[in-house]
C-alpha cells in the first residue's frame, strides 16, 4: 500500500437500505494519514434506494472532514 503525505484523510463509507425502497442506513470511518481514527459515524438516513445511500454516505462523509 502506498503511504499517504502527511495531512491528508482517508475515508470509507457505506450506505444500505432495507427492502427495494425503504429506511436508509449511512457509514463513515475517518483515519488520518498515521491511520489514527478520526471519527465514525452511523446515519440513519430516511427512506430511499440503496444508490441514493451510498451517495448520501459519500456527501456526509465530505462534510465531516
Amino acid at each position: 500500500m502506498t503511504p499517504h503525505p502527511a495531512g491528508h484523510y482517508r475515508i470509507w463509507t457505506d450506505g444500505a437500505v432495507s427492502g427495494t425502497n425503504g429506511p436508509l442506513g449511512l457509514g463513515v470511518v475517518i483515519r488520518g494519514s498515521d491511520q489514527a481514527l478520526v471519527s465514525e459515524h452511523s446515519i440513519n438516513g430516511g427512506v430511499g434506494t440503496n444508490q441514493l445511500a451510498e451517495v448520501m454516505a459519500a456527501v456526509a462523509a465530505l462534510r465531516l472532514v
